[in-house]
């Protein structure tokens, strides 16, 4: 099963991470003030990512390719791929692992916010 952890960033700020079911990294979301913020960002992912128009194409400084998730600004962003044929063949799995994994909380979080 695919599952999200949700993990702190410097201590402070949260955020998640998608893998697939053999550990991969899918996705990272952006830094969230909050455990709640973090909750919706990964509501928000799992909505936006039903719909191909929420998908941003992006090119790094080696052109190689990668995606981001967003409404107006950026939710998440994806692993980089070595072909833009396999980041569009990465779509339909992406979908499926993060209607279907796991939030995986951090133990400290248990005992915050």
């Amino acid at each position: 099963m695919a599952k999200i952890e949700i993990l702190r960033s410097g201590g402070v700020k949260y955020k998640f991470l998608l893998k697939s079911r053999n550990g991969m990294k899918l996705l990272i979301g952006e830094p969230q003030e909050s455990l709640a913020e973090c909750e919706l960002a990964i509501n928000q992912v799992k909505e936006l990512a039903k719909d191909d128009a929420n998908f941003t194409d992006h090119r790094t400084g080696e052109n190689e390719p990668y995606f981001t998730i967003g409404n107006g600004h950026t939710i998440a962003t994806s692993r980089i791929y070595a072909s833009h044929r396999n980041l569009r063949d990465s779509l339909k799995p992406i979908r499926k692992n993060l209607a279907d994994a796991k939030i995986i909380y951090p133990v400290e979080s248990l005992f915050q916010d």
